[in-house]
């Protein structure tokens, strides 16, 4: 007969509370934090050496709760729990494992919970990453069901320094409300270290809303001579349902090396970079796959052979750096980007009247390329004026 698994409850008031047993052993727990302003930890206040933290059932219940599914600090080679965290009502701030993970420390296989209707900031595994320390493979889910809600879900940490690896990490949102906002990052708002290879998803309803996606880190940055600069993982960003979008494959700064990234926009306005917003240093980009979905959206590669896809029914869609990527971080490796139309054809000839040249000012000269495809299907390549059979793929 399997033994039942210890419960601990809060009480109305703001409680602070820690999971391990009677001799300070981290185990498996059950804790509800009830009423009030709780803190929460899974476990223990340091989980060092090799020890490791239990898989541990948290709630938070009402109030504005910070839950840490395992510890304060994981620093060694310890280990943190699967840990499941529900962040129920209130405005709530979730750790998959701990503030702060140091040395070879690694974070578990956690899964966060924001609770529905709430606002909720969500980490995979804690608020600072250092030396060499790993996350887990977390899933991180919110559910914004009220109008005027956000959420924030990031991967990892907040800061992932050193050659701290970020895990490859699951992150969805969704949005049922007016207005809401939502904020996904694959593994760190600052990111000197390695991020792993994440799939964010946001799910946004009404076209009022907003979602902004980053697949590795806010600000991808080296952190000096001495430091190896923040690399991106081949992530997959996808967005569905009306609202519109911002994605942006590795960081929305970047001075580090972009992954390999698919990028999917959904039925709204979307704006896609395939690496960054703004670069600058010694940026290498990824090989990225863009495609902007329905809406007038705006498609930027940057550095690297990217691939620009176009669906049937997909709206007008505007190119702005058609093989002009390595050039505008100051490289002059040759690029060559492709348009994907396999929606719409088999071979060039299949195109035949459909790309032309035209003045985008009007002073006489071509300055874009319009790939038109239907009566309201169409794509502006910018700053390009010609195509050829080696610039599609069918």
């Amino acid at each position: 007969m399997a033994r039942p698994i210890p419960t601990i409850n809060g009480t109305i008031d703001d409680d602070l509370i820690y999971g391990d047993d009677a001799k300070g052993r981290p185990g498996a727990q059950i804790i509800n934090g009830l009423a009030g302003n709780d803190t929460i930890y899974g476990d223990t206040d340091i989980l060092a050496r090799k020890s490791a933290g239990g898989a541990d059932q948290i709630y938070g219940g009402d109030g504005d709760d910070t839950i840490f599914g395992d510890a304060n600090t994981l620093s060694g080679s310890a280990h943190g729990g699967a840990d499941l965290i529900h962040g129920d009502a209130g405005t709530d701030v979730l750790y998959g494992d701990a503030n702060q993970l140091h040395d070879s420390a690694v974070g578990g296989g956690d899964t966060l919970s924001g609770g529905a209707g709430q606002e909720s900031d969500l980490y995979g595994d804690a608020d600072w990453m250092d030396g060499v320390s790993r996350g887990g493979a977390d899933l991180l889910l919110s559910d914004d069901g009220g109008s005027e809600q956000a959420c924030f879900l990031v991967g990892d940490a907040y800061d992932l320094w050193d050659t701290a690896q970020g895990g490859s990490d699951t992150l969805t949102a969704t949005t049922t409300g007016t207005y809401s906002y939502v904020y996904l990052v694959g593994d760190a708002e600052y990111l000197y270290g390695r991020g792993g290879d994440d799939v964010l998803t946001a799910q946004l309803t009404d076209p009022t809303s907003h979602a902004e996606m980053v697949g590795d880190g806010d600000y991808m940055l080296s952190g000096g001579d001495d430091t190896l600069p923040g690399t991106g993982g081949n992530d997959t960003l996808t967005a569905t349902g009306s609202g519109s979008t911002n994605m942006y494959g590795d960081a929305f700064q970047m001075d580090g090396h972009g992954g390999n990234d698919i990028l999917n926009g959904g039925d709204g306005q979307d704006n896609l970079y395939g690496d960054g917003w703004l670069m600058y240093g010694d940026v290498t980009g990824g090989s990225d796959t863009l495609n902007g979905g329905g809406g007038a959206d705006d498609l930027y590669g940057g550095p690297g052979d990217d691939r620009f896809v176009y669906g049937t029914g997909g709206g007008v869609d505007s190119i702005w750096d058609f093989n002009m990527g390595n050039s505008g971080v100051g490289s002059s490796t040759a690029e060559h980007d492709v348009i994907d139309l396999t929606a719409f054809a088999t071979s060039w000839s299949g195109l035949a009247g459909k790309v032309f040249a035209y003045d985008a000012d009007s002073n006489g000269s071509q300055e874009s390329t319009v790939v038109l495809l239907g009566d309201t299907d169409y794509i502006v390549v910018h700053n390009v004026t010609s195509l050829t059979a080696s610039d599609f793929v069918f």
